[in-house]
């Protein structure tokens, strides 16, 4: 299983989700749904943003 660790990459640095939608240029449920537990199905153009937006590597954003 794949678990997303961007929830807990936002809180360490203090960005909330409209923040991040804003950085990335991506919709806030994008986000919600990024924050959850388990990723499902994210294109890697949306990870990167994500990543670009937090200052960190895609490979940071989950974990197996």
């Amino acid at each position: 299983m794949i678990t997303s660790q961007v929830k807990k990459i936002m809180i360490a640095k203090k960005v909330t989700m409209a923040q991040l939608a804003n950085d990335a240029g991506i919709a806030g449920e994008t986000i919600r749904r990024a924050r959850g537990d388990e990723i499902r199905l994210c294109r890697l153009e949306t990870l990167d943003a994500i990543a670009k937006a937090l200052h960190v590597k895609i490979s940071d954003l989950f974990k197996e």
